[in-house]
């Protein structure tokens, strides 16, 4: 039987979003049907970051439903760099091939990266999130049809968001902002917003 509804809480439950997606995992391996959206609500606190491995979401490809990790209420759950393995330099990785992910709510600080989507993991949303002194990348999209951003802010780093060789994306009242305080040659960002779009091989432009 496929669980549908997760709480993340540092007193209760499930005491991390990783510990949820590995359920997730495993009750996708054993051959589970989705038929609803999986949510995963995160209670206010600070949390370590968390990973999607490759083709972990395969079931939702081509499905209408998603997986959403969201804050539970009014507040932005923390996904801190400073409470994860060392090892872990992304605040949300999502592996290729995990489609229809939705994060919303949720704030990232201190990474790397702050927040990846890689090759195929088409349908990616970010909305109403805070990603803060990611020193290379804010949001990175990797070839992902149908990628959103939306409403949210984005401060220091190299890089606010990028989107390389996407297909349909949207950017919709974002806030970047890159100072240079933390970027990999002091004093100097590169970038608040690269886009970098997919060839297109036919079919994209119609004239009549």
């Amino acid at each position: 039987m496929t669980t549908y509804s997760y709480t993340v809480s540092l007193t209760t439950g499930y005491s991390s979003i990783q510990q949820a997606i590995n359920n997730i995992r495993a009750e996708l391996e054993s051959g589970e049907v989705v038929e609803e959206d999986i949510i995963i609500s995160v209670l206010d606190g600070t949390y370590p970051a968390f990973r999607i491995p490759d083709g972990c979401l395969m079931p939702l490809m081509g499905s209408v439903f998603r997986l959403i990790i969201k804050s539970a209420g009014q507040y932005f759950p923390i996904i801190d760099f400073n409470r994860s393995d060392p090892s872990n330099v992304i605040g949300a990785d999502i592996g290729g091939a995990n489609p229809n992910i939705t994060i919303e709510g949720l704030k990232f600080q201190f990474f790397a990266v702050g927040i990846r989507f890689n090759l195929n993991s088409h349908n990616p949303k970010v909305t109403k999130c805070i990603v803060s002194n990611c020193r290379n990348v804010g949001i990175y999209i990797d070839q992902c049809a149908n990628s959103q951003v939306i409403q949210s802010i984005v401060t220091n780093g190299d890089y606010g968001i990028v989107a390389r060789l996407c297909k349909n994306i949207a950017l919709v009242h974002n806030t970047v902002f890159l100072n240079g305080s933390i970027s990999t040659v002091n004093g100097q960002s590169v970038s608040a917003i690269w886009c970098q779009l997919a060839n297109d091989y036919g079919n994209g432009l119609v004239v009549s």
